[in-house]
């Protein structure tokens, strides 16, 4: 995103299965100027019209269970120093709180969903932006899940399948 570049990967059933087409058809557009994104996905498949749809934050309080997420993470790599030199420690448990609200907040800010005519729009990403397009006449399965902490704060999680997913089932 820095440099304004963008890859383009197609993701569909079928085919053929040898490990040649596979690589093949890992990427549709290896690398291109962010700029011809819009003309590529016209030409490509027409109901990914990014621009074209109205993009909805995920729940405020995504970002909450996100910091307990990155606190967890963070805090497991901040044991070794806390255990090694316990004042050393004390320092760097503040700057691991610290910096898990900063990134729960940004990767909140990154999430995002927005519905089309023929398809759902996701967007995740905190270091790689992603943006996926899943067209219903593909959509396989939809997984609700919810935990007790879930349904306390009236939210959930939403996994999407799709046709040719190959595994990769949209959050």
């Amino acid at each position: 995103r820095l440099v304004a570049r963008a890859a383009v990967r197609a993701r569909s059933a079928g085919g053929d299965t040898t490990q040649d087409s596979q690589v093949a058809r890992k990427w549709l557009v290896p690398l291109c100027r962010k700029g011809a994104l819009p003309a590529i996905l016209a030409e490509v498949q027409p109901e990914a019209a990014f621009e074209a749809v109205e993009w909805h934050p995920v729940h405020p309080r995504a970002a909450r269970r996100l910091f307990v997420r990155w606190s967890f993470v963070l805090g497991l790599c901040t044991l070794p120093a806390w255990w090694h030199s316990q004042a050393l420690g004390l320092g760097t448990i503040v700057v691991a709180v610290g910096l898990s609200f900063v990134l729960a907040r940004l990767q909140a800010r990154a999430l995002g969903w927005a519905l089309g005519p023929r398809a759902v729009f996701l967007r995740d990403g905190l270091f790689a932006r992603r943006l996926a397009c899943l067209l219903f006449q593909k959509i396989q399965s939809i997984t609700v899940a919810r935990s007790r902490l879930d349904r306390r704060a009236r939210m959930a999680r939403l996994s999407i399948d799709t046709a040719g997913a190959a595994g990769f089932a949209a959050r």
